[in-house]
């Protein structure tokens, strides 16, 4: 057969009653994919599409919050998600929509690579589950206080990250990551669902964790560099056809940094190879991470310190801090981001800066920590942010 199947599965935390279970419209686009509502005990929305690009959205169900969106494909090691559904002949592609009430508190564990087994969870979640499941505890009382979650230490694996997400009425009691002792610090305010997701990376038996990040000797693609060298002006060559930039009609809005920046698309010219040179004072946009506004991990970079010997529009990245917002002004309508993380890493951690995300989120990255004595930059600086509001 020339068709593909996309198919769509409701789970609600507490699960639907027969007295009281709530309907649930998504919203799809893609040549015939049509519109569909499901309710907990519902059976899976399948239908058969031809091979192309499709997206599936959940419309607002009152007294719900959306805590997650997932999808897996036939097809292995292929990523999907809802927003960007890429169907090949004869894949399936199975997403899952999972929804909980206000006061919601909950914990997702993620494994790289995928594998079967189990981790241990306690303290104000118990119980035990593996790759892609989930704890959740909904409608509790918020206390005012903290929390604690805790993940038993696997020998095997490594705990690379903790990720705490607050949606609904968000407060501001923030949830924070313990990733010394395993632990997230869930800071639940009345209204709020919050999501914790801790990812595991397998431990090489023969290659111990020493706990310093990046120090494989590996040759490996890094990190664009966004600053030219501090103290004189940069001649640049003129632009190769095959680096030159898209134009879009797409702007990014950094309100706390005085910035309103014009976005255009930077080519990958090789494997995870992206040349920002030619930038001046505007926003690049990654290719191959997320489209600006869409599900997934957009990636959006800026100079730190121009060629004309000027700091660049990113010069002041570092002061964003948790709950500062931008906007991103796309297609007649502006997406509102809250900032999650900021965070110094290494050039050669590119797997940070394009981590994976169902949702929608952008991460912003430049330069920092100038070596006058190389003419160069030691490290990046990330800051992670996700969508709260669309108007």
């Amino acid at each position: 057969s020339s068709q593909a199947h996309l198919i769509v599965d409701k789970v609600t935390f507490p699960a639907g009653s027969a007295e009281e279970m709530p309907e649930f419209s998504f919203l799809t686009s893609g040549n015939g994919y049509l519109p569909f509502s499901l309710t907990d005990s519902s059976q899976p929305n399948d239908q058969a599409l031809l091979p192309g690009f499709y997206s599936v959205a959940e419309a607002i169900t009152e007294g719900w919050h959306l805590l997650d969106a997932v999808c897996t494909s036939s097809i292995a090691n292929k990523v999907q998600a809802p927003g960007s559904v890429n169907l090949e002949i004869g894949e399936v592609v199975s997403c899952t929509f999972i929804n909980v009430p206000p006061n919601t508190i909950a914990v997702k564990k993620v494994v790289d690579p995928v594998s079967q087994d189990k981790f241990e969870f306690y303290g104000s979640l118990n119980g035990t589950i593996g790759h892609n499941q989930y704890i959740v505890k909904p409608r509790i009382e918020p206390s005012g206080e903290y929390l604690s979650v805790r993940e038993k230490a696997n020998k095997s694996w490594k705990l690379d990250s903790i990720v705490c997400e607050e949606s609904g009425t968000v407060g501001s009691l923030v949830s924070k990551a313990n990733l010394k002792d395993h632990e997230a610090l869930i800071g639940l305010d009345p209204g709020e669902v919050v999501l914790c997701t801790f990812i595991n990376k397998h431990l090489d038996p023969e290659l111990p964790d020493t706990g310093i990040p990046g120090t494989d000797t590996d040759s490996q693609p890094e990190i664009p560099k966004t600053g030219f060298p501090i103290g004189h002006l940069t001649d640049l060559p003129n632009q190769p056809l095959y680096k030159m930039y898209a134009s879009t009609d797409i702007i990014l809005k950094l309100t706390s940094l005085g910035m309103e920046l014009p976005v255009v698309g930077i080519p990958q010219t090789d494997n995870e190879i992206w040349d920002v040179s030619w930038l001046n004072h505007n926003v690049g946009y990654l290719e191959g991470s997320a489209y600006p506004t869409w599900a997934g991990n957009t990636v959006l970079t800026a100079h730190v310190w121009d060629a004309q010997n000027r700091p660049g529009p990113f010069a002041q990245l570092h002061t964003l801090k948790h709950g500062d917002q931008f906007e991103i002004q796309a297609f007649g309508q502006t997406y509102v981001y809250e900032v999650r993380s900021s965070e110094r890493i290494l050039a050669k951690e590119i797997d940070k800066m394009l981590r994976h995300e169902e949702k929608d989120w952008v991460t912003l990255v430049t330069c920092e920590g100038y070596d006058s004595t190389k003419e160069d930059y030691r490290y990046r600086r990330i800051v992670r942010a996700i969508l709260t509001d669309k108007r």
